[in-house]
């Protein structure tokens, strides 16, 4: 009879698995094809002007979003009628952050880089439709099929727009046109996502307090994870130029269209760990994530050394003959992204957001002097090499906050949720 129960677990851990993987292995072609277009339409110049410009607007996202996307999830799983009453403070919170965001850019890049000024305008006000995207709530709502479709719905329009960019020859502005486009698509087409939500009861309302207590660690995490994502090429750009940022950041593309199983998995950890905190089961099944993981790590970053060699020149040109060099630096790396993406999804669903920061830090103590040593060598392999160092530094700490439930003795959690911590 225990044969039963297991299947029955791992079917269900493997297909949320495999719908939200295989949305984002779409998602990746989607942005392959995108990088594609973008990589033979742009000059190598203005092509690492655009992604320095994503990195930089990668941090107005990650702040704007004030880590509230990763607790509403997180309730939205534990307690449906919970996460509807933190709508009303969560769409405040977010689109205030937004708006911010968005003035700061503004008026930095209109005393800076004056040109540049309508592009940049454009592509901060994709932060407000940002805020209204719920393809967050069939998520938790153990919909993975719905969430994959709105998941999908920003790619690829996108996409389809940079087809039509590509006729017009838009430039960078016509360009961040249809990144703002893209975005505001995708939030019109997940509101019907709130009906899953069931209402709350009368008087249920709740401040924002709360939830900036929760969210302003996790706001952090994601600040400093997106350093380590865009910290070396913002370094790379300033020290080597932007068409060596252009070649550093299709190595990255390439290798974070490769996460698309990680970062899925993640999300389900976030999803689905916290009802089973004080479980018995809990090291158990958080082992048997991580060897599913490790095990798509493996076999993807076998097929990215096989391919990229003779296909990064097919679809990019010979301008960008370094990047299947750097792939390969940039191979342990994603290894271990996929062990602390799984691992950092777990401990925020069952409110160890400060473990999360705590790793996240640590990961920035490292990176931030082996770029520095990067930067002084001059050879963008040494920035890949810096970002490994510094991802290996995060999986300690993390797996130092874990290590009481893989030794299956999980910690009982208090009565009450971080949002409403007991007396």
């Amino acid at each position: 009879m225990r044969p039963k129960p297991f299947l029955a677990s791992l079917w269900r851990r493997l297909s949320g698995l495999a719908f939200l993987g295989g949305a984002r292995a779409v998602a990746a072609l989607c942005g392959f094809a995108a990088v594609t277009l973008l990589a033979r339409q742009l000059a190598p110049y203005e092509f690492g002007l655009w992604s320095l410009l994503l990195a930089v607007h990668g941090y107005a996202l990650q702040g704007a979003e004030l880590g509230l996307r990763s607790v509403v999830t997180a309730e939205a799983g534990a307690s449906p009628a919970r996460a509807r009453a933190l709508l009303a403070p969560y769409l405040r919170l977010r689109t205030a952050a937004a708006l911010a965001f968005l003035a700061v850019g503004a008026t930095v890049t209109a005393f800076a880089l004056p040109a540049l000024l309508p592009a940049v305008v454009l592509l901060f006000a994709s932060l407000l439709p940002a805020a209204v995207q719920f393809d967050w709530i069939p998520l938790a709502r153990e919909r993975p099929g719905l969430a994959s479709l709105l998941f999908l719905m920003r790619p690829v329009a996108y996409l389809a727009l940079l087809a039509l960019w590509w006729a017009a020859d838009g430039g960078l502005r016509g360009l961040a046109i249809a990144y703002l486009a893209a975005w505001t698509l995708a939030a019109a087409v997940s509101l019907p996502a709130l009906r899953l939500l069931p209402r709350a009861a009368s008087g249920a309302g709740r401040s924002g307090h709360g939830l900036l207590r929760r969210g302003l660690p996790l706001c952090v995490v994601s600040l400093t994870s997106q350093a380590q994502y865009t910290l070396d090429l913002l370094v790379a750009g300033l020290v080597l130029g932007a068409v060596a940022a252009g070649q550093f950041y299709l190595a990255h593309a390439i290798a974070m269209a490769g996460l698309v199983f990680a970062n899925a998995a993640g999300q389900l950890a976030l999803a689905r760990m916290s009802a089973l905190a004080a479980a018995p089961g809990f090291g158990s099944r958080l082992r048997g994530e991580l060897r599913v993981v490790l095990g798509t790590a493996l076999a993807l970053g076998l097929a990215m050394v096989l391919l990229a060699p003779w296909l990064v020149p097919l679809a990019f040109g010979p301008a960008y003959g370094l990047t299947p060099s750097l792939l390969l630096w940039l191979l342990p790396w994603f290894l271990l992204q996929h062990l602390t993406t799984v691992l950092q999804g777990t401990l925020a669903a069952v409110g160890r957001e400060r473990r999360v920061l705590a790793g996240n830090l640590a990961m920035l103590a490292v990176l931030l002097p082996a770029l520095a040593l990067a930067a002084w060598i001059g050879d963008l392999r040494a920035f890949a090499a810096a970002r490994a160092l510094a991802e290996f530094a995060r999986l300690l700490a993390l797996q130092a906050a874990v290590r009481g439930h893989l030794a299956g003795a999980p910690r009982p959690r208090a009565a009450g949720t971080a949002l409403q911590p007991s007396p």
